[in-house]
């Protein structure tokens, strides 16, 4: 979570990529294997924690990692993407960015969080 918290978005005229910066070597290596799995594309910078990620690879990750309990929180999330991205200020695109994937972050930790509650009082 911590990660995706800080995810930022590299933007320009051509292409967007989402950055994660994981400095745990087993998570970096796991959400490489679930991109790959997917036939999806990352690139490595020079500094080899961060992972640059095309949109779609998040959003496949995202429902590989939590199933179909938060689809409408991920087709939210994609719609709003989605819409912010066809603003061409490239300033406005990275700032909404991360507004919603903050937002994001919330609304998954609130949807797990009530899923392990109810799991843990009513077994």
């Amino acid at each position: 979570m911590s990660a995706l918290k800080n995810a930022t978005l590299e933007a320009d005229e051509k292409e967007n990529k989402i950055c994660f910066l994981i400095e745990d070597n087993l998570a970096k290596n796991w959400l490489q294997g679930q991109l790959k799995t997917h036939q999806m594309i990352f690139d490595h910078s020079f500094n080899t924690e961060i992972v640059k990620v095309h949109p779609e690879g998040l959003f496949k990750v995202l429902e590989v990692c939590f199933g179909k309990t938060i689809q409408p929180t991920i087709n939210e999330f994609r719609e709003h993407y989605n819409s912010i991205k066809e603003n061409k200020n490239i300033e406005h695109i990275k700032s909404s960015f991360s507004k919603l994937i903050k937002s994001l972050v919330v609304d998954i930790l609130k949807s797990e969080g009530v899923k392990l509650i109810s799991s843990q009082v009513f077994g």
